[in-house]
């Protein structure tokens, strides 16, 4: 099992922690979103909520999705978790129309919109963590968060190739609900 967290569900962790053997878990990635920890001033609860995974002997991993204004917010983030041994790892944009807007009022649309200053800081960034953590998923049982550096390019469209969404994929919600496709094709509960 990989379960995805932004970590603020505090006592549903501490739950987790309680009640899960951290063998059973693959992993968690939680994503941190600094612009909204900067916001809401809850540095010091996501860093309690890692620490207690982390010592509890779950793998974790954290993420921060690399907005244009997250690229000054990456280096403080990757220092502060490398005490604890917690990998974090860029992940690429992937929005048609981004809110940010440039100097020409013009909608951009990422990944093409990273510059080439950005694109390399990815990649650098990426490679830097698979070369610190190169078990870092030791299966082939999930999606492994490292290879959006492949598709700094543009996405690729995936016609023609066969989808593991329901097979090897599959999305539980917080009432149990088990989903196909981000919530499109229902499988059960």
């Amino acid at each position: 099992v990989s379960l995805n967290t932004n970590g603020s569900q505090t006592k549903r962790i501490e739950s987790l922690v309680a009640q899960v053997d951290p063998k059973r878990m693959e992993y968690i990635h939680v994503a941190l979103h600094p612009k909204e920890r900067t916001h809401r001033q809850s540095y010091i609860d996501i860093l309690q909520t890692l620490k207690l995974l982390k010592t509890s002997g779950f793998n974790v991993i954290t993420s921060i999705v690399m907005t244009p204004d997250a690229f000054k917010r990456y280096p403080p983030w990757n220092a502060l978790l490398s005490d604890y041994d917690i990998p974090v790892i860029p992940k690429m944009l992937r929005l048609p129309d981004f809110p940010a807007r440039t100097e020409e009022f013009k909608i951009v649309t990422y990944p093409q919109a990273y510059t080439n200053n950005e694109r390399y800081l990815l990649a650098a960034w990426s490679n830097e963590v698979a070369r610190k953590y190169p078990d870092l998923l030791k299966t082939n049982s999930s999606v492994n968060p490292l290879l959006d550096i492949n598709h700094l390019e543009g996405l690729p469209q995936f016609q023609g190739h066969k989808c593991d969404a329901g097979i090897r994929f599959v999305k539980i919600d917080e009432v149990g609900d088990v989903w196909k496709c981000e919530r499109r094709v229902k499988l059960g509960n």
